[in-house]
């Protein structure tokens, strides 16, 4: 089973209070309203989709290359962390810079380069494999996965922001 990313919305002054007093969180998190985020599996992917490349980039943009990444706040040994409401508002800005054709392009970009897609173009081939092949590529590229995931992750920093409030994480 996946380790999924669970994303919260939470205010500055609990993220202060956790950090000190992480055996708070399993209290803290009881009933509260969670969006997913990548699995441990396809975390690299989130971040070449959000960034165009697997190396590190500065910043908030690197969210998804170290979850334990400086400029979040670690909680407790858990694998927990938070965003203050200043860097929720960075993230919300590179998440708004991404839109329908940037993910798909990456996606698309993402799955050629790391051989999830068959080669329809390999010498050798009869007509009918190629068209297979063409076939689950073009279903491939509009998975909707990332689509929906990058958008619930947006409509949730744009919530945070709205309400002057961070972002924090938990794995399970």
């Amino acid at each position: 089973m996946a380790l999924e990313i669970w994303f919260y919305i939470v205010d500055d002054t609990t993220i202060q209070k956790l950090s000190e007093a992480p055996h708070l969180l399993e209290d803290f998190l009881e009933d509260k309203p969670a969006v997913p985020g990548p699995n441990h599996r396809n975390v690299d992917m989130f971040h070449f989709i959000l960034n165009g490349t697997d190396g590190p980039v500065s910043g908030v943009k690197g969210i998804f290359h170290g979850l334990d990444a400086p400029f979040a706040i670690a909680i407790g040994e858990e694998p927990a962390a938070a965003l203050p409401s200043e860097i929720t508002r960075q993230l919300l800005k590179a998440l708004r810079k991404l839109d329908e054709t940037t993910i798909r392009k990456r996606w698309s970009q993402l799955i050629r380069r790391r051989g999830l897609v068959e080669d329809e173009n390999e010498p050798g081939l009869d007509e009918d494999e190629k068209k297979r092949r063409r076939a689950r590529r073009a279903e491939e590229e509009a998975d909707r996965y990332f689509h929906q995931s990058f958008a619930d992750l947006t409509q949730l920093c744009e919530q945070a922001v709205g309400q002057n409030q961070g972002l924090m994480w938990t794995s399970g």
